[in-house]
């Protein structure tokens, strides 16, 4: 399967749960949901390891972003 076949899936998951695709793609799934593990206290090199990043101010620098409730980042890990 091709990378554009996976990113319609994913988009028509997002779709289905209510998020608007507008505004959030599916490479936002990515950020929701490491810095979900992050606040459910996953070890930050488990994070790393499993998102392939070397530098941890990668994650910091892009894809750490604060997680509020009924958030998007809620929606998908749900």
């Amino acid at each position: 399967m091709s990378r554009d076949t996976i990113s319609r899936w994913v988009k028509f998951v997002l779709q289905i749960s209510g998020i608007d695709v507008n505004i959030f793609k599916p490479h936002s799934t990515k950020s929701a949901s490491t810095s979900k593990a992050k606040l459910s206290d996953v070890p930050i090199a488990d994070i790393l390891d499993k998102a392939g990043w070397k530098s941890e101010s990668t994650f910091a620098k892009f894809y750490d972003k604060t997680i509020m409730e009924d958030t998007f980042a809620n929606r998908v890990l749900q």
